[in-house]
């Protein structure tokens, strides 16, 4: 009845949803978004691996000077030692003063003192190249099988 009336059907809807993509623009972007991601990563890691290079160049630098300060610290102690039999020897031939053999005595004191110096910092360059390197572990034989907790409060 209602289908052969003059207009059956006014209730009745049809469509038609078409897409279709032009140049995929979505795609392109997500594409440039990940490659630039990529190139920043890449330039971080570029970073990050000059920066290691440098640490270990200096804490080498610095091993390799305090090795040398070693030396040359041990080469006063022993001029010094040397510079005070001397100054003793004079003393007892009457040719100087006590103040002359204590002066010395003090000089000796400093050479040993930067000797010891020269030797902490030599000691603390080579933990500096064993943490630049990331081989300090390996040097005291410490394993670790898990990665520690750590909690901060």
């Amino acid at each position: 009845d209602r289908f052969f009336t003059h207009r059956p059907f006014d209730n009745w809807s049809v469509g038609i949803k078409l897409q279709i993509p032009l140049w995929n623009r979505t795609a392109n972007a997500q594409l440039s978004e990940a490659n630039l991601r990529f190139a920043e990563s890449q330039t971080r890691l570029r970073a990050l691996r000059d920066q290691i290079e440098a640490e270990v160049r200096d804490a080498v630098r610095e091993t390799v000077t305090a090795n040398k300060r070693i030396d040359a610290a041990r080469e006063t102690v022993r001029f010094t030692q040397e510079q005070l039999d001397a100054t003793r020897r004079k003393l007892e031939a009457g040719l100087t003063t006590s103040y002359d053999v204590l002066q010395v005595l003090d000089d000796l004191d400093k050479a040993r003192t930067n000797e010891i110096k020269a030797l902490m910092d030599y000691n603390v360059g080579q933990g500096r190249v064993r943490l630049a390197e990331g081989s300090l572990l390996e040097k005291y034989n410490i394993e670790l099988r898990r990665p520690p907790r750590y909690r901060f409060q």
